[in-house]
């Protein structure tokens, strides 16, 4: 993200002030500065994992702060791990998509221990 770490720090407390998780703020601000952009260069850009740009661009999308350009429909979601910033945003997902993940990841969520 090309603002000073200072201002973007102020930008992203902001941000999470307004509602925003820390990815979603993280995520927003770099597209601000340089967009359109795709998951892959936005995660790089925002220090958002790869693994969960996605869900993140997607709750960003639900939000109406950002458009999705392109008409490919998600199939897949993968919870690379059970912590709450990598699983959050599965709920906006229809019934279509599917959901990949580790065995012991189910059992942390079901165990409600995704912190």
């Amino acid at each position: 993200m090309r603002a000073s770490n200072d201002l973007q720090d102020r930008i992203v407390t902001g941000l999470m002030g307004h509602g925003f998780t820390l990815t979603e703020s993280r995520a927003y601000l770099a597209l601000c500065h340089e967009s359109p952009a795709t998951g892959y260069e936005l995660a790089a850009r925002s220090e958002v994992p790869r693994s969960a740009i996605y869900n993140v661009l997607r709750k960003l999308e639900t939000l109406g702060v950002v458009n999705a350009i392109g008409d490919k429909p998600v199939r897949y979601v993968v919870n690379t791990h059970f912590h709450f910033d990598h699983l959050h945003g599965n709920e906006i997902y229809g019934d279509d998509v599917e959901i990949i993940g580790h065995e012991f990841t189910r059992q942390m969520v079901l165990s409600g221990d995704s912190n």
